[in-house]
């Protein structure tokens, strides 16, 4: 094989090596994990009359966590 027909062998459709893949991943499983931590402080700590601003905080945060999880299922990472 030659350098060139190992280069797209080792490469993903979307021009990624695997190495890339993993570190992209890596960083969403990072951002994921952040995102609920943070939900989880917010839903711990609200006090009552912050409760609507920590209720929307904790809603983007549950967004935001479900969207790196469709992600995560769609690459194969998580089912």
């Amino acid at each position: 094989m030659t350098k060139q027909a190992e280069t797209q062998f080792e490469r993903d459709p979307a021009g990624m090596t695997h190495a890339a893949r993993i570190a992209q991943l890596k960083a969403e499983v990072a951002k994921l994990e952040a995102a609920e931590a943070e939900r989880e402080a917010l839903a711990a700590d609200a006090p009552m009359e912050d409760h609507d601003r920590a209720w929307r905080k904790i809603e983007d945060a549950n967004t935001m966590v479900a969207g790196v999880a469709k992600l995560l299922i769609r690459l194969g990472v998580i089912r």
